[in-house]
């Protein structure tokens, strides 16, 4: 079939919306892609729209894509997919129910396109939707696999599973993980069997390998039987983990698979269970505080360092805010009318739908508003002024308009996380006490889940474990507790941790890869503060939608991706922060 310019522009294009749609887009395992030869990309399908555009726009090939074929009834849109390289399929929930529906060209383009060389994306489950694990394989993709290898004994193909783990991938700014998993051969026995004269026999290994299929694209997706596990099972990562953990999505997502798959051979026992209420009491006392987990943990500051903090976020709020207002009063008209529209659609369909509403309905009105607004400032210009031609002013408005838009949305960002650390900061100031005694709770939770980690999780190599034995202190967060705002006691703790790791005569090499600095270079840090210290970003350990590859969760689950956008609280009060989503809408 090949690909044609349009291809690649609309490749591109994508790409930009993506990014500006999501905050942070992280691919992994691009390793794992063969360079030549066909391929069937194989994804999960939580996010609606979103999945197909995500997967033609990231994958290190170029693919064709199959989807229904109502959308190539959509007027200008379906030329596009079609010139994109979209393969159209019936689908019999499409057309009634229907038993009839014919898709032999549709198999016949795709043997083509294989067989050529080229690659093919396709979303087994057959549907989106918002469920906490993969749903039942559809088997037209085994069927295609087989069948092209029938056909062509001679072609290398090879299946590659694709994870879309989205962290409220249903609202603007979010985040989300692709990874591409280890590339599957087809068993020539399977294709054998699938020849076979004997229907039953061809099911047989129709089913064989779709179960091959299903298991390696759980490898790359998160699954559990429900969102509360899975939000659980997030706060479990936090509180295994040392504070000064760097969180990235890959990190995270990882953590979270050993975990489940540790929780899945070891939920009845009872210890375990008595363990998991303990956590979910404790992420519900999270939830009706509006706070959470990085909170706890830094909870034990005194009353000087929260009123410090509680002014640097009131004096960033005054510097914020004015400058994000122009921006969102301009933009204002159709952020409300794309949340309303996609809103009310998602109570019909799902959340899984609520992302492709609020990107179709977006970036079609938002050009619209551009050009009313572009009319209107020309006209006024040409009429009251005459400082330049009118055809540079479109073209100044044309230009500084999106450009605006964009530099409110980074602004606007950053205040809302400004915002959120000073309400915090504020509940700090009045439930100190309080504060302190959750921390301790947090602590008896924290050896808890160690000890039942220790004790049953599996023995995993060094290379594949994502928290590191033996780890030390963070020595940035050691920096921090000594800066001026940390207590005497806190600075008499961290020197001492300090000599202990002196006395262990820890290598400069050990030191630098596992974060901790030496003593001398740590005292001639002390006072300043460096941009690369300072972190983004911030979310509800207690409230975040994980929608960590199979969907969107209605129930509040969490991701904690390393994006330096750590709450400014911590970075100047010596407070650590485990990294975490936002759970603002947008």
């Amino acid at each position: 079939m090949g690909f044609g310019c349009l291809h690649y522009v609309f490749r591109f294009l994508l790409r930009i919306l993506m990014h500006v749609f999501f905050q942070k887009i992280e691919v992994i395992g691009l390793e794992n892609v063969p360079k030549e030869g066909p391929i069937v990309f194989t994804g999960n399908h939580p996010n609606g729209l979103i999945d197909p555009f995500m997967l033609f726009s990231f994958s290190p090939r170029s693919i064709h894509i199959m989807a229904k074929d109502t959308l190539f009834r959509i007027f200008c849109f379906g030329s596009i997919i079609k010139a994109a390289g979209g393969i159209p399929v019936r689908r019999r929930q499409d057309h009634g129910g229907a038993d009839n529906v014919d898709n032999t060209s549709v198999f016949e383009s795709v043997f083509a396109t294989l067989a050529s060389g080229e690659c093919f994306g396709i979303f087994p489950e057959g549907i989106s939707h918002d469920k906490s694990e993969i749903q039942e394989l559809k088997s037209g993709v085994s069927r295609i696999a087989l069948g092209v290898c029938a056909q062509h004994p001679d072609l290398d193909l090879k299946i590659v599973p694709c994870g879309l783990n989205y962290v409220k991938g249903h609202r603007f700014r979010s985040k989300v993980l692709i990874h591409f998993g280890p590339p599957m051969d087809i068993d020539g026995n399977l294709v054998e069997q699938f020849q076979s004269e004997s229907t039953e026999v061809s099911r047989t290994a129709v089913k064989k390998h779709l179960a091959g299929i299903e298991d390696a694209m759980r490898g790359v997706t998160v699954n559990a039987s429900d969102w509360e596990t899975i939000r659980l099972i997030h706060l479990s990562c936090s509180l295994y983990a040392p504070p000064t953990f760097r969180w990235t999505l890959k990190s995270r997502i990882t953590l979270m698979r050993q975990f489940l798959a540790a929780y899945r051979q070891i939920a009845s026992l009872e210890h375990v269970k008595a363990l998991r209420s303990e956590i979910s009491a404790y992420d519900q006392t999270l939830a009706d505080w509006s706070i959470r987990d990085r909170h706890v943990i830094s909870g034990k500051r005194n009353k000087f360092v929260t009123f410090m903090y509680i002014c640097e976020k009131f004096f960033l709020l005054l510097i914020l805010v004015p400058l994000s207002l122009p921006g969102a009063i301009l933009n204002s008209p159709v952020a409300l009318f794309s949340s309303y529209e996609s809103n009310k659609l998602a109570r019909k369909g799902g959340k899984d739908v609520v992302a492709t509403y609020k990107l179709v309905i977006t970036f079609v009105l938002l050009p619209l508003l551009y050009i009313l607004y572009t009319i209107v400032a020309v006209v006024l210009l040409a009429t009251y002024t005459n400082i330049m031609h009118p055809a540079w002013w479109v073209l100044v408005f044309l230009i500084g308009l999106p450009t605006m838009t964009y530099a409110t949305v980074r602004v606007a960002e950053e205040g809302k996380s400004v915002f959120r650390s000073f309400v915090v900061g504020c509940k700090m100031m009045r439930f100190g006490k309080k504060m302190k005694e959750l921390a301790a709770v947090r602590e008896d939770l924290v050896e808890k889940v160690r000890s039942v980690v220790e004790a049953h999780a599996p023995d995993i190599p060094d290379e594949e474990r994502v928290i590191p034995r033996g780890s030390v202190p963070d020595a940035r967060f050691a920096y921090r507790t000594m800066s001026y705002m940390a207590s005497a006691e806190e600075r008499k703790r961290i020197r001492e941790e300090l000599d202990r790791i002196k006395d262990d005569e820890i290598s400069d090499e050990e030191n630098r890869a596992t974060g901790v600095i030496d003593e001398r270079d740590f005292e001639e840090s002390v006072g300043s503060d460096s941009e690369e210290e300072k972190e983004e970003g911030g979310g509800n350990e207690s409230n975040d939608d994980l929608e960590a590859g199979n969907g969107e969760s209605s129930s509040p689950t969490k991701e904690s991706p390393n994006e330096n956008e750590d709450d400014p609280m911590i970075a100047s009060s010596g407070m650590v922060e485990v990294q975490e989503e936002e759970d603002d809408d947008d």
